[in-house]
């Protein structure tokens, strides 16, 4: 029988304007339906986790603590770890009623009814008996404050949350090294699926992604899967294949020369003009920035008023680099990048003449 939920399972919540934009950026970043899901799911994966969960976390904490002093004597042991958790306890109150207190005196908040699930409605009622006191007996104020302590870690580890059984499902077949189906979706949103051995779990370069890289069962080649974009996995246990040592550094070699996100594909030269303007930008935008040959520092420009630079990495890196810098740039090689650029900005250029 519930105590703190009503029979429906509906919970009030009141959540900062922050918050509440940082949960509807995520419910599209993840590809999620609703809101009460994308609640539903953070608060399953994070809530033993969440400092908001005072007692909770305090009672992991005496674990640790009687493991490290285990050497003691019972009573000098009992004092310590007294004494250590009630300061620990002060420490996630003065946070968690912080963060409360932001939230409440927020110059706009959101309140909206979330429905918790079946499950989450059980480990609500078994995890919620402890917090009550803390939270005035007001269950509604502590999900509100597990979300609010969500949405404000980075997004790299908001993926790793919400991703949580995912990333541990991959680890499982890694260790295994079992064969997987991964089933993702296109840029035209359908599903499509592929038989891969998966070898990494890494993030990209500047840890905004966790990326899968694994071997394709079919060309034994690297790929890499975004993890927010697998839709599901299927281990066949019966089928392994072992990665060896050699080829574990050719793989980790690859990805060190060509980025994590963009291992697909071959590598090529890419010749590019820039005015002074572009060259700025170059140095400037860092994120997922191609590999230069030799990176100048200083703009010498040629008889254009242009700066021609090297860069070796895909095409398909070039184009999701190069194509922000826009009349700033110019491809110059090679001449089907080229193309695909001018292709790119005649169309954006009839699209504002209609």
């Amino acid at each position: 029988m519930n105590t703190y939920i009503n029979p429906e399972g509906k919970i009030r919540i009141s959540l900062s304007t922050y918050a509440n934009m940082i949960l509807n950026e995520d419910i599209f970043s993840f590809q999620l339906q609703s809101k009460s899901g994308m609640i539903n799911r953070i608060f399953a994966n994070y809530l033993e986790y969440a400092s908001a969960s005072v007692e909770h976390q305090c009672k992991r904490k005496k674990a640790e603590l009687e493991t490290v002093l285990c050497q003691l004597s019972s009573s000098a042991q009992n004092k310590t770890i007294q004494l250590l958790l009630e300061a620990y306890r002060k420490q996630l109150q003065s946070a968690t009623a912080e963060l409360i207190r932001k939230t409440e005196f927020h110059p706009s908040r959101t309140e909206f009814y979330i429905r918790i699930n079946n499950n989450n409605c059980e480990l609500f009622e078994d995890h919620f008996a402890m917090e009550a006191p803390f939270y005035k007996e007001k269950p509604g104020k502590y999900i509100s404050a597990i979300i609010e302590e969500y949405c404000r870690k980075n997004s790299f580890e908001r993926e790793e949350i919400f991703f949580q059984d995912v990333l541990s499902n991959l680890e499982v077949a890694i260790s295994k090294k079992q064969m997987i189906k991964l089933t993702t979706k296109n840029h035209l949103q359908q599903d499509v699926s592929y038989n891969v051995y998966p070898r990494f779990i890494l993030p990209d370069n500047h840890c905004n992604f966790h990326y899968l890289i694994a071997e394709s069962s079919e060309d034994n080649k690297v790929y890499a899967y975004r993890i927010s974009r697998i839709q599901k996995i299927k281990s066949y246990s019966s089928y392994t294949k072992h990665c060896s040592k050699e080829r574990r550094n050719e793989i980790l070699a690859l990805i060190r020369k060509q980025g994590v996100a963009y291992i697909a594909g071959e590598q090529e030269t890419i010749r590019v003009a820039f005015t002074k303007a572009g060259f700025q930008k170059l140095h400037a935008i860092q994120h997922l920035r191609p590999f230069a040959t030799k990176l100048e520092t200083t703009f010498v420009p040629n008889a254009k008023g242009e700066m021609i630079l090297d860069f070796e990495c895909t095409t398909m890196q070039a184009e999701f680099y190069f194509f922000k810098l826009g009349k700033d740039i110019r491809i110059l090689e090679p001449e089907s990048l080229r193309e695909r650029f001018q292709n790119h900005y005649k169309e954006a250029y009839e699209r504002y003449t209609d």
